[in-house]
């Protein structure tokens, strides 16, 4: 398995593009596709295939 890197990218987004932006990556998680988003010249990829796990609070 390849190991993931750390990575701490910024970019700013109005309230409406980041919206717009979850609401994809929502839409995507439930259709079992994989996600992808470039942030500052870096494109990150989610595999469809990915579990999304809950931090303990």
């Amino acid at each position: 398995m390849k190991k993931s890197m750390t990575r701490d990218i910024e970019k700013v987004y109005t309230k409406s593009e980041f919206v717009k932006k979850l609401r994809r990556f929502a839409d995507v998680l439930e259709a079992d596709k994989k996600f992808s988003i470039q942030i500052a010249n870096e494109r990150i990829s989610v595999p469809k295939n990915a579990i999304v796990i809950r931090p303990l609070a």
